[in-house]
């Protein structure tokens, strides 16, 4: 019995002091812990831009409007515990005049299914 729980709590340091290591080496472990908004370095990502094309059309048909999309010009991610969020700052012209919108998109990663969860115009 003694020698199980000697190896058992060998294993538990062994595992503690690994992840406190990992945590200490990496990058991506402390923000995605503290759910930091990082920057999306790839405007152009197919991801992004599917998203930004995506707004537009809900946009136009919940309000009726006609926007044409032109581009993401900011960009963000955030970690949560159900899946990612997207902030952009999306352009988009609407008769002839672009405008810029602010939404946040969350998507759940096993069933790729998501939702726009926030909007706001910016004034120009």
């Amino acid at each position: 019995m003694a020698l199980k729980l000697d190896s058992l709590l060998i294993t538990l340091l062994t595992l503690t002091t690994l992840i406190i290591h990992s945590a200490q080496c990496s990058d991506i472990i402390p923000e995605t812990l503290t759910n930091w908004w990082k920057p999306i370095k790839h405007l152009k990502d197919p991801k992004v831009e599917e998203i930004g094309k995506l707004f537009v059309t809900t946009y136009n048909a919940l309000k009726n409007k006609s926007l044409e999309y032109e581009s993401v010009i900011q960009g963000e991610t955030q970690v949560v515990v159900a899946g990612v969020k997207y902030r952009l700052t999306t352009s988009a012209k609407e008769e002839g005049v672009s405008r810029n919108f602010v939404v946040i998109y969350f998507q759940h990663p096993v069933t790729r299914t998501g939702k726009f969860t926030y909007l706001r115009h910016l004034p120009n």
